[in-house]
């Protein structure tokens, strides 16, 4: 946890500026979370864009990966009123030559981030093709399924501690990012 002292230094250093450019709360946060993280010089942050993706005050990073998980019906009064009005706020994060990863796609929404992504010259995966989830238990409160990545990498009898079997799409995309980390240098160990 962030210690309180940190925030409150974090914001009489930063008052001034506060006043100029009158940031929301999230905005002042996503700075304190960058400025915290530098400080404590984290290895890996998973950073989750707050609305949409295009104009998100998270947005000013450059990824090693960007993931889109899904989209969904959610804040269609400030995304948009189509889902591929809200696949161009989320295709926004999609950067120069950073690999993105597709977690759910629609008809609607493929092409938008193919487009997306070509115009940036950006390589783009489909958690579908890369992974392949297969449900082998369910229960009230987990699932138990069995994963095979394109990579050949397999998890047998992975547990997950929710049970929605939407979760199995979570699940291709959570272990097609690890697969595309590890592809760019980063070391992962499998443990079970």
């Amino acid at each position: 946890m962030i210690p309180k002292k940190y925030v409150s230094d974090f914001v009489q250093q930063y008052m001034n500026e506060f006043d100029v450019v009158q940031p929301s709360f999230f905005e002042w946060t996503v700075a304190l979370a960058f400025d915290f993280f530098r400080h404590s010089k984290v290895d890996v942050a998973v950073i989750e864009t707050g609305l949409g993706g295009r104009l998100d005050s998270t947005n000013i990073i450059q990824p090693q990966l960007s993931v889109i998980t899904n989209i969904g019906w959610d804040h269609v009064n400030l995304l948009g009123d189509t889902l591929e009005k809200i696949a161009v706020e989320k295709a926004g994060i999609i950067k120069e030559n950073i690999p993105v990863l597709i977690g759910e796609t629609t008809i609607q929404t493929k092409n938008v981030f193919l487009k997306k992504a070509i115009e940036n010259s950006a390589p783009i995966y489909f958690a579908s093709n890369q992974c392949k989830v297969e449900l082998k238990k369910q229960h009230l409160e987990y699932l138990i399924v069995d994963t095979q990545s394109k990579n050949g990498e397999v998890y047998k009898n992975l547990k997950l501690s929710l049970a929605g079997e939407y979760q199995l799409k979570n699940v291709a995309t959570v272990l097609s990012a690890i697969e595309l980390l590890k592809d760019s240098c980063f070391v992962i160990e499998k443990k079970m």
